[in-house]
């Protein structure tokens, strides 16, 4: 391996070949006999009986009424339904204070919950806004329960876009708050690396006045994009809230840009390699007018 011009060739050496060997290893040693960070257990699954209301005309008392009879279940798919669902959450007998409710979905939009006796409110939220004790948390929504009276079962209306999964989970205090900071980890990891990523490539662009790098860097944003929505933190970009009337067409703004950018890398990554191993002509000029039909569409 060549020395790099005006590098001296004793640095250059021992930053490849001393410098970087110790920082794997000792990275490597950290993740296998350092404690981690982050510790906690799996949280408790509940039972819970749930019901899409078609109509959007159901109250707390009707649904719980309706629900009594269901089979209870740990886990439910909505199978991309976007009516509201009315969820009755049977609480574990003995459950001390303090403690969290939460419901996980990143797919869900908003979260109303009422007392299951006494069908007295409890709170609400949405991504961007919640009172009482209903709020946000980690990509889905979360019940404050410290410092109420035990409660046989909790009835929730909620809504939900895409794929969800519904699931109700109890957290103690000191899980909750764990779960809350390896989200937020997480999250800083995403964003941090990716934009570092991309101020690297700008700048590399920059030097070498390559069109080619802004095009990746253009992706690159778009895929942090895609990850915060897989995240269910899209809401947010670099710590601030997005405009909440306008996150539908900003999801499908991404999701179609997302298709074109990557269609477009794709076709400048094949464009020095030989004619036969690139998609045909016809074909080309098909998939790109899709795309920008895509993002008219959005």
């Amino acid at each position: 391996m060549a020395t790099p011009p005006d590098v001296p060739s004793f640095s250059y050496w021992l930053v490849c070949a001393c410098l970087f060997p110790l920082l794997l290893l000792f990275s490597f040693w950290v993740m296998l006999e350092r404690p981690w960070a982050f510790e906690s257990k799996a949280p408790e699954s509940l039972l819970f009986r749930a019901l899409p209301d078609s109509s959007a005309k159901l109250k707390p008392a009707m649904a719980l009424e309706m629900l009594a009879s269901a089979k209870p279940v740990r886990t439910l798919s909505t199978k991309l339904n976007e009516d509201p669902f009315w969820i009755v959450v049977d609480l574990p007998t003995g459950a001390v204070s303090p403690q969290w409710l939460q419901f996980p979905s990143r797919h869900a939009k908003d979260l109303e919950g009422w007392d299951g006796g006494t069908v007295t409110v409890l709170g609400r939220a949405t991504s961007f806004a919640h009172e009482g004790r209903m709020s946000p948390a980690m990509g889905g929504f979360a019940l404050n329960m410290q410092g109420i009276q035990p409660m046989s079962s909790v009835v929730c209306r909620t809504h939900f876009v895409g794929p969800a999964r519904i699931t109700a989970q109890m957290l103690t205090s000191d899980e909750f708050e764990s779960a809350q900071r390896l989200h937020a980890h997480q999250l800083g990891r995403l964003q941090g690396s990716l934009l570092t990523l991309v101020v690297l490539v700008m700048t590399l662009a920059l030097i070498k006045r390559e069109p080619r790098f802004i095009l990746l860097s253009v992706w690159l944003i778009l895929g942090l994009r895609m990850g915060q929505m897989s995240a269910g933190t899209d809401h947010l970009w670099l710590a601030h809230f997005l405009p909440a009337e306008d996150m539908s067409l900003l999801r499908r703004l991404t999701i179609a840009s997302y298709f074109f950018v990557t269609l477009i890398l794709h076709h400048v990554a094949l464009s020095r390699v030989k004619p036969a191993a690139r998609m045909p002509l016809a074909l080309r000029r098909l998939v790109s007018f899709a795309s920008l039909m895509l993002i008219g569409l959005a």
